[in-house]
């Protein structure tokens, strides 16, 4: 008697069974996992790529959106603290002490003779808030900026720095 070759059996549909089909069938849920990664990968990169939205507790990372004003909450900080050295006058000349201006946004977001104060989107690395933080500055001040205050600039800066 002729030994005829064995075929895999097939069932409904056309789909092979056993070794094969399941080789197959990891093969394609394996493509989906990868393809799902990938996207999920872009996702948490274009999500770490954006500043101010890694850490929850954020301004940016909550729904309620730009909170901090400059001109109404920032701005009279920088008056209280800061413009008597940095843009206030004295004996008529103005005082710009590192060559920094806080009397308006835009001499703000000049910076100092040392390059920038504020990094928009990032007050962790913004000069200004680690030396309020530090308690460098205000240099001359009785007592340092309260952490409340401090908080206020972080959020705007944290916010994207925004001229509003």
């Amino acid at each position: 008697m002729d030994q005829v070759p064995m075929q895999e059996p097939r069932r409904a549909g056309g789909r092979r069974t056993g070794a094969d089909g399941a080789r197959r069938g990891l093969e394609a849920r394996l493509r989906s996992l990868a393809v799902g990664s990938v996207v999920v990968g872009v996702g948490l990169a274009l999500v770490g790529a954006t500043p101010g939205l890694d850490r929850p507790d954020s301004p940016r990372a909550r729904a309620a959106g730009l909170d901090t004003s400059f001109a109404t909450d920032v701005m009279p900080l920088l008056e209280k603290y800061c413009v008597e050295c940095h843009g206030g006058m004295k004996d008529g000349e103005k005082v710009l002490e590192e060559g920094l201006d806080l009397t308006s946004y835009e001499t703000l977001m000049v910076g100092s003779t040392w390059g920038t104060v504020v990094e928009a989107g990032d007050a962790e690395n913004s000069l200004m808030v680690q030396m309020l933080v530090d308690g460098d500055m205000p240099k001359d001040a009785d007592e340092p900026m309260p952490p409340e205050e401090i908080a206020v600039i972080r959020s705007w800066i944290d916010e994207g720095a925004p001229n509003n």
